[in-house]
């Protein structure tokens, strides 16, 4: 650290920004080396050794260059990076700094935090939102060709879900409500995993049928005008579901996928009746559409 602030002080960067390099890894834990030293069997393995000499950040801008740092680089590694795979991580890193004290003495709060995330989330999902691998070559040629619509689908209940089904419903709510050069991301995951994201973004410790991650909103939404975001559905709850209401597990999903898409593109039911009457309007419009043999199909 004494060679970057050498560094800086010889190209005369200001007190702010030395101060900055010498604060923005506060007192944190180097986890890597701690955890290598631990595999290595000593019994004199302090954590303390493992810590950067601080200070701790000591104004809200160095505070938020330290969530920066870890958060960036964190996310720039994850494998898969979608936009609720960035969310989680987002959430988690910043839970740690705080809950390690490293934003104890610079006076950010925690109503700052969420805006910080938010804002984090907008504009690492704009950077690094990945494209699905595809394993069957059918798909993966449709890919290529794609020119214009971008339909990620990430299909963890194939036995259930049929993918390309799920692919020409999505293209053509798309296509009908003019999304012709937007992208999208489709999640097919169980229960378990939905109950998860629950948890983390609506604070419910339940399994829901469909969750929508808009890439509309927001303050940094104009960075990726074509991104639309995530559609996240539970099969397992749309089974279900399906049972109790008479229809098949395509007929559900279909109902499922109109609900969540319609959420990207600002629709809202719970924004008032008359939002509730529009949303409505427009699942029976885009129904009729992609289950053209179930005219009496209702909506979500």
């Amino acid at each position: 650290m004494s060679k970057r602030v050498e560094l800086a002080r010889t190209h005369k960067l200001g007190n702010e920004i030395i101060e900055g390099i010498t604060q923005h890894h506060g007192t944190s834990l180097i986890k890597f080396f701690y955890n290598k030293a631990l595999k290595s069997g000593k019994d004199d393995v302090e954590e303390g050794n493992f810590r950067y000499p601080g200070p701790k950040p000591q104004t809200r801008e160095t505070g938020i260059v330290m969530l920066a740092d870890v958060v960036e680089a964190a996310v720039r590694a994850l494998e898969r990076p979608t936009a609720s795979r960035i969310r989680g991580r987002v959430k988690e890193l910043i839970n740690d700094i705080f809950a390690d004290g490293q934003l104890e003495e610079c006076e950010l709060t925690l109503k700052d935090l969420h805006q910080i995330a938010r804002s984090f989330n907008n504009i690492l999902t704009s950077i690094y939102h990945s494209r699905i691998e595809y394993t069957d070559k059918p798909q993966e040629k449709r890919k290529k060709n794609m020119t214009t619509l971008q339909i990620w689908i990430d299909n963890r209940q194939k036995p259930m879900v049929a993918t390309q089904a799920l692919r020409r419903k999505t293209e053509q709510i798309l296509n009908a409500l003019g999304c012709d050069r937007h992208e999208i991301s489709i999640v097919i995951m169980n229960d378990e995993e939905i109950q998860a994201l629950n948890r983390s973004f609506r604070k419910i410790d339940a399994p829901t049928n469909v969750l929508s991650f808009p890439m509309q909103e927001g303050e940094f939404s104009g960075m990726t005008p074509g991104l639309l975001g995530d559609v996240v559905i539970s099969a397992q709850t749309a089974a279900r579901e399906a049972e109790q209401a008479g229809i098949t597990l395509d007929q559900r999903m279909s109902q499922l996928l109109v609900h969540g898409i319609l959420h990207l593109v600002g629709f809202d039911h719970e924004a008032g009746d008359e939002a509730a009457r529009q949303m409505e309007t427009k699942s029976l419009e885009l129904l009729k559409q992609i289950e053209p043999d179930n005219p009496d199909l209702p909506v979500f």
